[in-house]
């Protein structure tokens, strides 16, 4: 009997491990970023990029603060505004975006990005 209550507790640890590990591979994959973030960065589109991933697609944003700059920063944009985002790509306009995203960014709604633009204006 002492020995059934041991192997049944041998079995439940074992079980709570698996589903830990299941638990954390899964957040891994699914987590983008944690940190909810929201405000504004003037700059250039460099490019524009449609990442057809095998799981989460992403439409990717490339933004420089300057032409002279070397860092370029990675935002997520929101499908209502891709036509708009492309124009400003090819022309290379100064523009101002708008960015968003909650606590949690799940890479379902952002793939590969920093966060997520939702609005975009030319600079007059």
């Amino acid at each position: 009997m002492k020995k059934k209550a041991q192997t049944d507790i041998v079995v439940i640890l074992i079980s709570v491990f698996v589903i830990v590990m299941i638990l954390f591979v899964f957040l891994s994959l699914s987590i983008n970023d944690f940190g909810g973030s929201a405000g504004q960065h003037s700059g250039i589109i460099t490019a524009f990029e449609h990442r057809n991933n095998l799981i989460w697609d992403a439409e990717l944003v490339y933004f420089k603060s300057s032409d002279e700059s070397t860092q370029e920063d990675i935002y997520c944009v929101k499908k209502e505004i891709i036509e708009e985002i492309k124009e400003y790509s090819k022309t290379k306009e100064e523009v101002i975006i708008y960015f968003q995203n909650n606590y949690v960014l799940w890479k379902s709604d952002c793939n590969g990005g920093i966060s997520i633009i939702n609005k975009v204006e030319k600079i007059k």
